[in-house]
């Protein structure tokens, strides 16, 4: 590192879990090609968590604000 980082804790500063990004990455090929072969996109509107710590996966449902848009095409 070219100077000190400042005492913020983020991943600019600190840096990433190298094999988590493999893994993130290996998940996001699998669903291009899930894509790309058809299959039935069972993510839509979820959101997959990973714990590397655990190994475990959660699917987390996300609904979409419909004020989002509106608030965003007034600015």
């Amino acid at each position: 590192m070219p100077k000190i980082p400042d005492q913020i804790i983020n991943c600019e500063n600190e840096g990433i879990l190298s094999t988590l990004a493999g893994i993130a990455g290996t998940l996001q090929s699998n669903e291009v090609i899930k894509t790309i072969i058809n299959d039935k996109n069972k993510f839509k509107g979820s959101m997959l968590i990973f714990n590397a710590l655990t190994l475990n996966f959660r699917k987390v449902k996300i609904t979409k604000n419909k004020k989002c848009i509106k608030e965003c095409l007034k600015r």
